[in-house]
Protein backbone atom coordinates (compact mmCIF):
# COMPACT_ATOMS: atom_id res chain seq x y z
CA UNK A 1 0.00 0.00 0.00
CA UNK A 2 1.47 3.32 -1.10
CA UNK A 3 2.00 6.06 1.89
CA UNK A 4 -0.33 9.08 1.76
CA UNK A 5 0.94 12.25 0.36
CA UNK A 6 0.88 13.64 3.90
CA UNK A 7 3.16 10.77 5.41
CA UNK A 8 5.84 10.82 2.65
CA UNK A 9 5.72 14.72 3.07
CA UNK A 10 6.61 14.31 7.00
CA UNK A 11 9.24 12.07 6.27
CA UNK A 12 10.97 14.56 3.65
CA UNK A 13 11.19 16.85 6.48
CA UNK A 14 12.43 14.29 8.77
CA UNK A 15 15.66 13.80 6.92
CA UNK A 16 16.45 17.18 6.88
CA UNK A 17 16.55 17.25 11.04
CA UNK A 18 19.81 17.12 12.98
CA UNK A 19 20.18 13.76 14.87
CA UNK A 20 19.76 15.67 17.85
CA UNK A 21 16.74 16.11 17.37
CA UNK A 22 14.26 13.60 18.92
CA UNK A 23 10.92 12.77 17.29
CA UNK A 24 7.89 10.55 17.74
CA UNK A 25 5.14 9.44 15.46
CA UNK A 26 2.21 9.61 17.72
CA UNK A 27 -0.52 7.69 16.57
CA UNK A 28 -3.05 6.51 19.01
CA UNK A 29 -6.61 4.69 17.63
CA UNK A 30 -8.30 4.50 21.16
CA UNK A 31 -8.04 8.74 21.43
CA UNK A 32 -8.55 10.99 18.69
CA UNK A 33 -6.90 13.81 18.16
CA UNK A 34 -3.59 13.20 18.91
CA UNK A 35 -1.17 15.20 17.60
CA UNK A 36 0.77 13.84 14.45
CA UNK A 37 4.40 14.27 15.73
CA UNK A 38 6.08 15.24 19.11
CA UNK A 39 9.92 16.49 18.92
CA UNK A 40 12.25 17.11 22.14
CA UNK A 41 15.55 18.43 22.85
CA UNK A 42 16.75 19.11 26.51
CA UNK A 43 15.78 22.61 25.76
CA UNK A 44 12.27 22.46 24.94
CA UNK A 45 9.85 20.40 22.68
CA UNK A 46 7.07 20.96 20.11
CA UNK A 47 3.88 19.09 18.88
CA UNK A 48 3.21 19.22 14.91
CA UNK A 49 0.01 18.33 13.26
CA UNK A 50 0.85 17.25 9.71
CA UNK A 51 -1.82 18.19 6.91
CA UNK A 52 -1.31 18.10 3.14
CA UNK A 53 -3.34 20.08 -0.06
CA UNK A 54 -2.21 19.37 -3.44
CA UNK A 55 -2.26 22.85 -4.29
CA UNK A 56 -2.87 25.96 -2.49
CA UNK A 57 -6.27 27.77 -2.00
CA UNK A 58 -6.89 31.01 -2.25
CA UNK A 59 -7.89 31.08 1.80
CA UNK A 60 -6.22 28.08 3.68
CA UNK A 61 -8.21 26.36 6.67
CA UNK A 62 -6.55 23.58 7.60
CA UNK A 63 -8.50 20.19 7.80
CA UNK A 64 -8.37 20.09 11.46
CA UNK A 65 -11.01 17.93 13.49
CA UNK A 66 -12.82 18.95 16.33
CA UNK A 67 -10.55 16.88 18.23
CA UNK A 68 -7.95 17.81 16.69
CA UNK A 69 -8.30 21.90 17.10
CA UNK A 70 -9.21 21.15 20.86
CA UNK A 71 -6.03 19.16 21.31
CA UNK A 72 -3.92 21.99 20.13
CA UNK A 73 -5.62 24.74 22.41
CA UNK A 74 -5.02 22.79 25.30
CA UNK A 75 -1.37 22.15 24.33
CA UNK A 76 -1.34 26.50 24.13
CA UNK A 77 -3.62 26.52 27.27
CA UNK A 78 -0.91 24.89 29.31
CA UNK A 79 2.15 26.34 27.81
CA UNK A 80 3.15 23.65 25.20
CA UNK A 81 4.35 24.85 21.83
CA UNK A 82 2.39 23.76 19.02
CA UNK A 83 2.23 24.30 15.38
CA UNK A 84 0.21 22.91 11.93
CA UNK A 85 2.30 22.39 9.14
CA UNK A 86 0.57 22.05 5.93
CA UNK A 87 2.37 20.54 3.11
CA UNK A 88 2.27 21.44 -0.34
CA UNK A 89 2.29 20.18 -3.95
CA UNK A 90 1.46 17.69 -6.20
CA UNK A 91 2.15 13.81 -4.98
CA UNK A 92 4.51 14.19 -2.53
CA UNK A 93 4.93 18.16 -2.19
CA UNK A 94 8.28 20.10 -1.57
CA UNK A 95 6.73 23.44 -0.02
CA UNK A 96 4.83 24.31 2.88
CA UNK A 97 2.90 26.00 5.13
CA UNK A 98 4.02 26.78 8.91
CA UNK A 99 0.93 27.81 11.38
CA UNK A 100 1.53 28.81 15.40
CA UNK A 101 -0.25 30.73 17.97
CA UNK A 102 -3.55 28.80 16.66
CA UNK A 103 -3.34 30.32 13.36
CA UNK A 104 -4.06 27.20 12.46
CA UNK A 105 -7.80 27.77 13.75
CA UNK A 106 -8.50 29.81 11.14
CA UNK A 107 -9.01 30.49 7.51
CA UNK A 108 -6.10 32.72 6.08
CA UNK A 109 -5.76 34.08 2.45
CA UNK A 110 -3.00 32.88 0.00
CA UNK A 111 -1.15 36.08 -0.36
CA UNK A 112 -0.76 36.18 3.57
CA UNK A 113 1.23 33.02 3.62
CA UNK A 114 4.70 31.83 3.58
CA UNK A 115 5.79 29.09 1.68
CA UNK A 116 8.61 27.23 3.04
CA UNK A 117 11.00 24.11 1.95
CA UNK A 118 11.79 21.02 3.53
CA UNK A 119 15.01 21.67 4.62
CA UNK A 120 13.34 25.07 6.30
CA UNK A 121 10.51 23.60 7.79
CA UNK A 122 13.43 21.12 9.51
CA UNK A 123 15.43 23.93 10.55
CA UNK A 124 12.22 25.44 12.09
CA UNK A 125 11.38 22.60 14.48
CA UNK A 126 14.92 22.38 14.86
CA UNK A 127 14.94 26.07 16.53
CA UNK A 128 11.97 25.93 18.27
CA UNK A 129 12.53 23.53 20.44
CA UNK A 130 16.45 24.69 20.94
CA UNK A 131 15.26 27.67 22.29
CA UNK A 132 12.81 26.35 24.53
CA UNK A 133 9.46 26.78 22.43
Amino acid sequence: MAAKPENTFRGKVHKHLPPSVYHMKTSNPYLGGVWDDYYESPRGILWVEYKFVEKLPRILTPNMSPLQLNWGKRLLSNGIPCAVCVGVGRGTGTQAVWLEDEAWATSIPRAELDLYTVTEIADVIAESIRMGG
